[in-house]
Parts: C-alpha cells; structure tokens; sequence
C-alpha cells in the first residue's frame, strides 16, 4: 500500500486513504511547498505507482511548524505473526531521495541517509536493516 503523509510534532498528522501496489512497481513520490503566505505553508504530498497509475496526494496548510527530518522510506507493518509475511530477502529499493529548503528557490541538502528500526517493535523476531548510499535507501528483510 501507498499513502501520503505530512507529520510533525505533537501528532500533527496529515494523511490520504492507502491504495494497493504491487511487488515490483516502482513508486515515486515528492513533499513540497507550493505557496507561504504571513507565516502559513501550503503543501503538497504525493505518491505514484508508475506501472499502474495509482495515485495519492493530499494537500495541508501550516502555521508555526518547520520540519528538519525527514523520511525517504517508511515501512509500516501490522497483524505480523510470522517472519514469512515479509517480503523475501529482496531489498525494498527508494532512489533519488533529495531534500531541498529555502522555497521558493529550493535549494539542494546535502548530507546523508541512515536507516532506522523502530526499537519498540512487538511482532516476531524478525531481522530487519535500512541503509542509504547516496540518494538510495534500502529496507530489507533477513
């Protein structure tokens, strides 16, 4: 499943209804400022399955909030019983993650990418691991 996502702190969430996608697609994605105007940000978030044209966006207005993080991958698993349910040790592959800031000029962060495993997990004792190399990140399964 797709869904696109605006969070910030103090469960500040923006969100769209998920859409199914398949093994294999190729997704692609963006999160953007599309106008400011005396302090508010209206953005845009989106996501698309390019082999099916599925497609989610929202749209969210903010006053006071300024995000420094950011996500280029996100897994989220739920009714886990067994390892099985994962995918196969085939790496789950996002290329070209890119930060930009100072709209409107949106200007090129460099930096880069860590994986993270959410240490609260409570399903089975499953090897996960996310790395980044350059502008790719990588969830995988083990």
């Amino acid at each position: 499943m797709i869904s696109s996502w605006l969070v910030g702190p103090n469960n500040y969430a923006f969100y769209s209804p998920a859409e199914t996608v398949n093994p294999g697609d190729t997704i692609y994605g963006a999160t953007y400022i599309t106008s400011e105007a005396s302090g508010k940000l209206n953005w845009e978030v989106w996501a698309q399955d390019d082999k099916t044209g599925v497609y989610t966006w929202i749209t969210a207005n903010t006053t006071g909030l300024h995000w420094t993080w950011g996500y280029a991958a996100v897994l989220e698993a739920y009714r886990i019983s067994s390892c099985s349910m994962f995918p196969n040790s085939d790496p789950n592959v996002f290329k070209y993650n890119a930060s930009y800031h100072d709209f409107p000029s949106y200007v090129a962060t460099t930096g880069s990418y860590s994986g993270w495993v959410n240490p609260s997990w409570t399903g089975p004792s499953c090897g996960f691991g996310a790395f980044s190399s350059g502008a790719t990140s990588y969830l995988y399964y083990y």
